[in-house]
């Protein structure tokens, strides 16, 4: 469960996609930390969009893709979409979080995440696997920490205005 909710909130992969991830489309020698090459998902062979993406693995997720056994074809062969949403409203029923939240909300926060570190759109566009903004735009949520900076950003703005004057 770990492993799954870890790596679908920082890849802003669909748990289907996760699914279906094959060894072979993870690519641990391309860039700083490796790549995920999303092929298959959804149903059929192809992504739910039916293109193909490649989303950089970010450093906290590289570990758990090098101690994954290889004894199967997929990355993680045991994973369940209903076992890993119902783990999930229980972490958060516990944390006190209510149970609204599922697995596509991982999704949600990653692509929050990407837009609230200023990546530029076509990125956010990329590692989503969507060609439109208005997709992004759907999932985006301003984190607290990135309003609180911004409203930083203006008062000093602001302040230094009013100095010269």
């Amino acid at each position: 469960t770990h492993d799954a909710s870890a790596t679908l909130a920082y890849s802003g992969s669909r748990v289907s996609e996760l699914a279906e991830l094959r060894h072979d489309f993870v690519l641990l020698d391309r860039g700083r930390f490796g790549m995920i090459r999303v092929v298959r998902g959804g149903s059929g062979e192809t992504t739910k969009t039916k293109r193909e993406r490649v989303i950089p693995i970010f450093s906290r997720i590289r570990p758990i893709f090098d101690r994954l056994p290889r004894d199967d074809e997929r990355v993680l062969p045991t994973l369940r979409d209903r076992t890993l949403l119902s783990r999930i409203k229980q972490l958060c029923r516990e944390l006190g979080y209510g149970t609204h939240y599922k697995t596509h909300s991982l999704r949600h926060h990653f692509i929050s995440w990407c837009c609230n570190e200023g990546l530029p759109v076509q990125q956010c566009l990329q590692f989503a696997g969507h060609a439109s903004w208005s997709m992004v735009r759907r999932y985006y949520t301003l984190s607290d920490d990135q309003a609180d900076r911004a409203m930083q950003s203006m008062q000093i703005r602001v302040q230094a205005d009013e100095k010269q004057r």
